[in-house]
């Protein structure tokens, strides 16, 4: 008689196998190979390494961004979810979603549409740098913490200088491009708010000390840091959930945050001391309030109509009018950096930024003229308002069927085609997207307008911010309706 001996069933010994087992990924783009559990989805094996894949929703599986192509191996079966966005002629070519497709066997993998190379603004305005105390002494950095992108900017504060900038891509896109996709994050596993506070001061120390090796500094010269973000940004930099802000009454931890020592959250930057600019309210940060101070909108425009607009992932709005400042803030953002757009894409090198029309035929121009990839904000506005001037779409949106350049794709789909080589185009579907997108900013300028009873026709200015803001065509922009069409200057 046999006594202890345990059956396993062969089945489950080569299930328990292939759990055990080892993958290889080969990321293409980049020649990076890294090594993944069995079953494991390749967005997370990507965030896990460091590679950069296109990704609005942070892996939810709503925006269909994170498109990759399998060129070798085998991965599960495809879902219901990304059949919504791809087509039968793309999984057929081995298109799938990276949140979605488990890796089942070693795999090479095109990550075409990865975005590391997004283009920021990185001008400094023409401000001279003035230390508050006669005593100031170090360097002092100043950090525009965006949710698409960050630029520090370091100065000598003694002699008030500056001495060096730098940019780059929020690195917790990988949580998703909106604010509240990362406060969903945050909301389902706590430990992504480590995780996106981390690889932040990773990027942001990298970034810096580059900046004090250039110029034979070390960490321990910068005495000062102050930071300008949005409410939810401030909240991942210092370590505080932000999931408050993601349900009713949307309350945050803190409008305020007192200074800090940079060692208290983890920031290797000796005894230098942090200060926030405060935020306004859940949705209207402190980069507003970092405009708004810039502009003296309390003080040198007491007796003009002036409108502010932070046009970005975020889209957040001020309106001084009888000496009193009014703000708020709309959902706008992410259709601009590509979600829900077939073929649309953050402003990396390829992205179609604008257009021309001539001898009837559309002229698109990318980011580094580079092949095109697809589609991004500024180009999106610039082909709506070619749209409208060339018959191509009625003023109500809808593609107009008799114009040449419209037609219907395989599945009945208008839409139209703005890079023959590569095969990028525009769809109904999109242009309904982005008209919910104008739509509103529009909400949000009008009700401004109306609870100071002004009118369009009242504004003396209109100040643009951000990295959108700051490479639209201001001109299309007022025909498609995102800016109001009065003859007030606009300052961007």
């Amino acid at each position: 008689m046999l006594c202890g001996f345990l059956f396993i069933p062969a089945i489950l010994l080569y299930k328990l196998e292939k759990k055990l087992q080892k993958l290889t990924l080969n990321f293409v783009k980049g020649n990076k190979i890294v090594l993944a559990d069995y079953d494991t989805t390749i967005k997370s094996v990507a965030d896990e390494n460091g590679i950069c894949l296109a990704s609005h929703c942070g892996g939810a599986g709503v925006c269909g961004a994170c498109r990759v192509k399998i060129l070798q191996g085998s991965v599960s079966d495809v879902t219901q979810t990304e059949k919504q966005f791809l087509s039968e002629q793309e999984l057929k070519a081995g298109f799938r979603l990276a949140c979605m497709t488990r890796a089942q066997s070693n795999l090479i993998i095109e990550n075409s549409f990865s975005e590391t190379k997004i283009k920021i603004l990185n001008d400094v305005l023409p401000f001279r740098v003035k230390a508050n105390s006669k005593n100031a002494f170090g360097l002092g950095v100043a950090v525009d913490l965006g949710t698409t992108s960050v630029v520090a900017t370091v100065f000598d504060m003694a002699e008030e200088r500056l001495i060096g900038r730098v940019s780059f891509a929020n690195p917790q896109a990988s949580f998703g491009s909106d604010v509240m996709s990362r406060i969903a994050s945050v909301t389902n596993d706590v430990a992504s708010l480590r995780k996106m506070q981390r690889l932040l001061h990773n990027s942001l120390y990298e970034s810096i000390t580059g900046i004090l090796c250039q110029n034979d500094k070390t960490k321990e010269d910068i005495t000062k840091i102050v930071v300008s973000g949005n409410t939810v940004m401030q909240h991942i930099f210092v370590g505080s959930s932000p999931s408050s802000m993601g349900s009713a009454p949307y309350k945050p931890s803190f409008l305020y945050h007192s200074p800090i020592h940079a060692k208290e959250i983890g920031l290797l930057f000796g005894n230098a001391l942090i200060y926030f600019v405060p935020n306004i309210s859940a949705f209207v940060g402190g980069d507003i309030t970092s405009g708004l101070t810039a502009l003296d909108f309390d003080c040198k425009n007491k007796n003009e109509t002036a409108l502010f607009i932070d046009l970005g992932t975020n889209n957040e709005m001020a309106l001084l009018a009888d000496g009193q400042i009014f703000a708020t803030s709309t959902a706008a953002g992410p259709a601009f950096e590509g979600a829900g757009i077939s073929q649309g894409v953050r402003a990396v090198e390829g992205a179609i930024c604008s257009v021309s029309f001539e001898k009837n035929r559309l002229v698109s121009h990318t980011i580094g003229d580079k092949r095109a990839i697809g589609l991004c904000g500024s180009g999106m506005i610039d082909y709506l308002a070619v749209f409208l001037e060339n018959d191509i779409m009625l003023p109500n949106g809808s593609l107009n069927e008799d114009n040449p350049l419209v037609y219907r794709n395989e599945d009945g789909v208008l839409q139209v085609t703005l890079a023959e080589e590569e095969k990028v185009c525009i769809t109904q579907k999109d242009i309904r997207s982005l008209q919910l997108v104008i739509a509103s900013i529009k909400a949000g300028i009008k009700i401004l307008l109306k609870r100071t009873a002004k009118s369009e026709e009242s504004l003396n200015k209109i100040y643009l911010a951000g990295a959108f803001g700051n490479f639209i065509n201001i001109k299309n922009n007022k025909k498609v309706g995102l800016l109001p069409s009065s003859n007030s200057e606009v300052i961007s």
